[in-house]
């Protein structure tokens, strides 16, 4: 915010282009100005980053990482490099975070302080735990129902001229920690459990 000479403080970074046009031939190319040809790109790194997370998950690394969730002590018994896992898991998350973060600046072609204030990281959160913390597509779920949740309620914030998501994204979180603490992928993935065993 302070260091003008560099950011520009709080009036951000603009003129970000955006991202390079795709050549399919001479005469044709793909460009990235329009929002669907964007919203494409997207969708193929959600969907990539999603593989990735899979195959981190159903492998060693991904096993050594859940033992280290349920007993870090134990774990460290039987050999776990404990530092080394949080270390690695921390590059990974600060990399994915890093990469969404440089497709959103050559979307919106500014970056400015405002853009990570209080209220994103709030949803964002919201997000995450409402759809389900520690599973893979809780967080796609989440972020799915409160976009649309919250251009829904657009209307009724014109009505009331106030902003009125928090207030409905602090209930579904209070909602979500006194009921459901897996989040929805955790609801519905208990309620599948309970009826293989009754079938079984």
């Amino acid at each position: 915010m302070n260091w003008v000479d560099l950011t520009r403080g709080s009036l951000g970074l603009y003129g970000i282009p955006p991202l390079t046009p795709f050549k399919l031939s001479e005469t044709l190319s793909i460009q990235f100005a329009s929002e669907q040809n964007f919203y494409c790109v997207v969708i193929i790194f959600v969907a990539l980053t999603l593989g990735l997370m899979n195959r981190l998950i159903h492998s060693e690394f991904g096993i050594s990482l859940k033992s280290m969730r349920e007993d870090e002590m134990g774990s460290e018994s039987i050999g776990i490099d404990t530092s080394r896992y949080k270390l690695t898991v921390f590059m990974i998350s600060a990399f994915l975070a890093g990469f969404a973060g440089a497709l959103y600046a050559h979307y919106i072609r500014l970056i400015s302080p405002e853009m990570l204030a209080l209220g994103e990281t709030f949803t964002v959160l919201t997000m995450a735990m409402v759809g389900g913390l520690g599973t893979l597509f809780g967080p796609v779920v989440g972020a799915f129902l409160l976009t649309f949740l919250s251009e829904g309620l657009r209307f009724l914030e014109d009505y009331v001229k106030i902003d009125i998501r928090f207030i409905i994204y602090g209930a579904l979180l209070m909602a979500t920690v006194l009921f459901m603490r897996n989040g929805i992928v955790g609801l519905f993935q208990k309620k599948t459990h309970l009826k293989k065993g009754a079938e079984g």
